[in-house]
């Protein structure tokens, strides 16, 4: 690879993190753009290296890298569940053992058979570890990171407790990936109290839980019900409200 060329990746790498960090608005799918380039220095990287010896410095970075990224999956249900609190000590210490064990083993093989089994010693726990994220922490992320929960919970609102017919939704306080994902999963532009959107009419709208005092002054001569929030998006601090049209007058 050019001198040129390797440029222009780190370029094109570094640019959209930049980009959207400066602007406020860095979401997980606008840095996706940046992930090939780096993929191609790292096997450019690899590729150069072939045929010589790992040094062993390297080679324990990176194989701590491999046990600390296998800890932290295996640990993940309790560190996105409850982001502040040392997980219990029966997940803590068998994670932290897989880790020190896939560390070793990642080193010691590598040693013996050079780095052309770096690859394959590598992807294994990568493979194991993302199987591990489908089958038993997909459930973790959805509720923490996805709309998709909320957007269900208010169609139960919806079908169970207010009458047919369409309401807008809106959303204050909250994460604007919530914003996006519910304008995706309820087909609808959703509103943002925040952008002086308050909508007129009857609604539904979505708010961080502890905004309660802040909502009293927004919508003051109206009313609004609290529907709680679906268990699974604790991690989201979410809350849901009916909130009543402007010419209704407050209870």
């Amino acid at each position: 690879m050019g001198d040129a060329f390797a440029e222009f990746l780190v370029i094109w790498a570094v640019l959209p993190v930049i980009f959207f960090s400066l602007s406020q608005s860095k979401l997980p799918g606008y840095i996706l753009p940046a992930i090939p380039p780096c993929t191609i220095l790292i096997a450019d990287y690899l590729q150069k290296r072939r045929g010589h010896q790992v040094r062993n410095r390297l080679l324990a970075v990176h194989a701590a890298i491999v046990g600390i990224l296998t800890a932290t999956v295996l640990l993940l249900p309790h560190l996105v569940l409850q982001p502040w609190q040392t997980p219990p000590a029966r997940a803590l210490w068998p994670a932290i053992g897989v880790g020190i064990v896939v560390a070793l083993v990642t080193f010691f093989i590598v040693r013996l058979q050079g780095h052309e089994v770096l690859r394959i010693v590598t992807m294994v726990p990568v493979v194991l570890t993302a199987f591990f994220l489908l089958r038993s922490a997909a459930w973790v992320i959805d509720a923490a990171y996805s709309s998709r929960p909320v957007a269900r919970y208010l169609a139960k609102i919806e079908r169970d407790n207010l009458r047919p017919g369409f309401r807008p939704t809106a959303v204050f306080a909250t994460r604007r990936d919530v914003e996006f994902g519910l304008g995706f999963y309820r087909d609808e532009k959703i509103s943002r109290y925040e952008r002086g959107e308050i909508p007129g009419a009857e609604h539904l709208l979505v708010a961080r839980d502890d905004e309660h005092g802040q909502l009293k002054k927004l919508l003051a001569g109206r009313y609004f019900i609290s529907f709680g929030a679906p268990t699974l998006v604790n991690p989201q601090h979410l809350e849901i409200f009916w909130v009543s049209s402007s010419g209704a007058a407050r209870e």
